[in-house]
């Protein structure tokens, strides 16, 4: 149920995001390997969290996010410190790194270690449910009846994902 949950979910994910058609540049072409990546560090995150600390574990992931940002921002942005250092910056900069970032890492860390990669990635699809919930609440958007059923597809899937079914 778990990989069929899966596979509802991204028909799900594709019905809530999708607009227009569908076509492969370069920004898909990078959330492609993002994907992948992110699929990758699920798997790893699965891995070592079983069997390491997971607060060094943690540490070392912020380390290497934040050397790995200053190093591509560095390389390819042609300005990347023309910014005015006043409050709203450095409060978004300290609620970023710490909230977005750290604590993810180490409640994601920490969490992963009772369940499996699959079902990880099943709950990171309801991401954009809550977007979408949040975006409704926050400027009063409205979704498509096509975006509504990819949500509701999405929350079946992590249903069908989670709930244990007894084999006879």
């Amino acid at each position: 149920m778990v990989f069929a949950g899966s596979f509802v979910a991204v028909i799900g994910l594709y019905l809530l995001t999708m607009s227009g058609t569908l076509t492969l540049g370069y920004g898909e072409s990078l959330t492609i390997v993002c994907a992948l990546m992110f699929a990758l560090h699920i798997l790893f995150t699965d891995k070592y969290s079983k069997s390491k600390d997971v607060f060094l574990l943690v540490f070392f992931q912020f380390l290497t996010v934040t050397v790995l940002s200053v190093l591509f921002s560095l390389s390819l942005e042609e300005v990347t410190f023309d910014i005015p250092m006043d409050y709203t910056f450095i409060k978004a900069v300290v609620v970023t790194s710490i909230f977005a970032t750290f604590y993810a890492f180490l409640i994601q860390t920490y969490m992963q270690q009772y369940t499996t990669p699959t079902k990880t990635a099943i709950i990171f699809t309801m991401e954009p449910v809550s977007a979408a919930i949040y975006s409704y609440i926050a400027i009063n958007e409205i979704l498509s009846h096509i975006q509504l059923l990819g949500a509701v597809l999405i929350i079946g899937a992590t249903l069908m994902a989670e709930i244990k079914y007894k084999k006879e």
